[in-house]
């Protein structure tokens, strides 16, 4: 069992001194076992880089495997090969490369499943083996990648590592700069050894520190490659400035996505942040970051330790995204989203906490601006129906009766006392009729005209107006009005509207009072979370909300048909209330009273 297992070490050892040859100038050689990726712009770049990628594998006796996708299909895969290696065809009659589109790759039961991906690694291996081929070289294109698959294809890049670890397999992972952002380059550089990309006609390289370590472990140990450890000043110095130019291009990268990142590490030091995450800082915090102060030091109030246990949870390999918004100095509100994900920070086994933030105002404003439409249609279906009721119930019954009165009236049989009866109805008929119309108009009028301009409006100068104008309806009901606007004295808004609403609630308190009690009623405001709330009590006959609920607000409805009135005073309220942009409601019991809560926005 010793001896065995001391041949399977020797064994893994050996594909890990192993070195191959890339076909990438820029990377040189590698060992099994190297997942590495590169970022392309154009379908060109691309090419350039996977035809020399190919013919290094075929050259060697390693058995390819090309996964085509959008951009490039099958046949211009094969095409490019084609044209770049020598003895292609060749290569292609022995079936030393396969040329397969993603379907038959990632999705091949319909979706991506990662253990079925690996699954395919498994078999390609073995037959490579078993063929008599050194080993197995891929190229997978991730461009058909959705963006909702994009957390879950990053976990199955980095479980890729170690599953390759230790096996005759290079794997060389493409994707398409112009659908990545910052984090998404910060994801797929974190997951691959070494990542390039073609910038102003160059390519260039990205090593982690982890690569580093192993090749200068595996350069040391090869006595055949032993002249490449030692370098020479010159080198060190050409060294220093090719990573110096690597650090600018991230740099450029990290500054100019649109997006504010953060860096922290695992007691919440700022390491790193950018210039988009600097002016949202001087936003939020009223000054700019800075390096090496404590992130939790400047978040107050219950966010505070809502933004530590994120952190714990990051810290443990969870990754964070929600969506928040901040109430300008101006009175404007803007909308982020906000990622927050592990990320190593150093050569060491150290994780840190990268936080990506990007505005979506504009998005949230068009989301916003939808729901308002629909809420608006619906409004208006509404509208439709209370108008439809109204034609078909309230309009057509007087005109019947006028219409059957006036025939009557018409007929020569009738004695002068008859019709002066039917004349009776008839003129009865048309006063219903008329009032009818004249609630049609004052709706109408609401509906259609918004024009009042917004001014201050308080609260006490409203009652007081409305305690004079039914002075002689108090004393006669020995009503009692309380108020108490500690809270909220005034609003600016439509003064008209929000006297009518008043006047509407005081009198149905006062009309709608229980026998041999006298009206209590009582008004007070409160605000919270930036809204405010007029709430209206009183002692009345109330309603049952069980049978009710939602008839309450509808036109023309009468919960008490004992008492004088024409069910338009709550109809009125909440119409009124919905223009201003609020909301109502009611609790109510049957003989102890009720509670309008009317909520807008300060």
């Amino acid at each position: 069992m010793q001896n065995q297992t001391l041949i399977k070490n020797e064994s893994r050892n050996e594909v890990r001194n192993e070195l191959r040859s890339t076909g990438i100038e820029i990377i040189g050689d590698t060992p099994w076992g190297t997942h590495f990726c590169n970022f392309f712009e154009t379908k060109h770049d691309m090419l350039d880089i996977l035809v020399p990628f190919f013919k290094a594998g075929l050259e060697h006796n390693e058995y390819c495997v090309y996964i085509t996708s959008d951009p490039v299909t099958a046949k211009e895969a094969e095409s490019s090969l084609r044209n770049g290696i020598p003895d292609f065809e060749k290569y292609l009659k022995e079936n030393k490369i396969e040329i397969l589109p993603h379907t038959e790759w990632y999705l091949k039961s319909g979706k991506f499943d990662a253990k079925d991906v690996f699954s395919c690694w498994d078999d390609k291996l073995a037959l490579a083996i078993s063929s008599g081929y050194a080993g197995l070289r891929i190229n997978g294109n991730a461009t058909w990648l959705d963006r909702n698959l994009w957390d879950t294809f990053i976990d199955y890049e980095r479980d890729l590592n170690d599953h390759i670890r230790d096996r005759k397999i290079i794997v060389m992972c493409t994707y398409p700069l112009d659908k990545c952002i910052a984090t998404d380059v910060l994801d797929v550089a974190h997951v691959h050894k070494v990542a390039i990309a073609k910038r102003k006609g160059e390519w260039e390289v990205f090593e982690t520190p982890d690569t580093k370590r192993t090749k200068a472990q595996i350069l040391k140990k090869n006595e055949q490659l032993s002249n490449r450890i030692i370098i020479g000043t010159q080198q060190l110095k050409e060294a220093g400035i090719e990573l110096e130019r690597s650090e600018a291009n991230l740099r450029s990268i990290f500054e100019n996505n649109g997006t504010g990142l953060i860096l922290l590490d695992p007691k919440m030091n700022i390491l790193l942040f950018n210039g988009i995450a600097n002016e949202l800082a001087k936003v939020s915090f009223g000054k700019p970051y800075i390096y090496g102060e404590n992130m939790h030091d400047l978040i107050e109030g219950l966010q505070k330790e809502e933004f530590k246990n994120n952190c714990d949870s990051v810290l443990e390999g969870k990754q964070i995204m929600f969506e928040h918004s901040y109430h300008t100095p101006e009175g404007s509100v803007k909308w982020f989203y906000t990622r927050m994900f592990p990320i190593k920070i150093d050569d060491e086994t150290n994780i840190g906490v990268c936080i990506s933030t990007e505005d979506i105002t504009a998005r949230k404003n068009t989301e916003f601006e939808k729901d308002k439409i629909t809420s608006d249609l619906l409004l208006r279906n509404k509208d439709l129906e209370q108008f439809s009721y109204m034609v078909s119930h309230n309009l057509r019954a007087p005109v019947a009766n006028i219409i059957g009165f006036s025939g009557r009236v018409l007929q020569n049989s009738l004695d002068d006392e008859k019709k002066l009866i039917f004349i009776e109805q008839i003129n009865a008929s048309a006063l219903i009729l008329d009032a009818v119309i004249r609630d049609l108009n004052i709706i109408l009028q609401m509906k259609t005209d918004t024009t009042h301009k917004k001014e201050e409006v308080k609260f006490s100068a409203i009652v007081d107006s409305i305690r004079k104008s039914i002075q002689s309806i108090i004393e006669t009901e020995n009503a009692v009005i309380k108020t108490d606007f500690t809270a909220a004295e005034s609003i600016k808004g439509n003064r008209v509207y929000l006297y009518s609403i008043f006047l509407n609630l005081i009198t149905n308190s006062i009309k709608y009072h229980q026998p041999g009690i006298s009206p209590a009623i009582e008004i007070l405001t409160k605000t919270e979370n930036g809204k405010l709330y007029i709430i209206f009590k009183d002692n009345g006959l109330g309603i049952d909300l069980n049978k009710n609920r939602d008839k309450v607000f509808r036109l023309y409805k009468r919960f008490h048909p004992d008492i004088e009135g024409r069910g338009m005073g709550l109809f009125m309220v909440k119409n009124q209330v919905d223009i201003l942009g609020g909301k109502i409601n009611i609790d109510s019991k049957v003989n102890k009273g009720t509670i309008f809560t009317i909520e807008l926005n300060q």
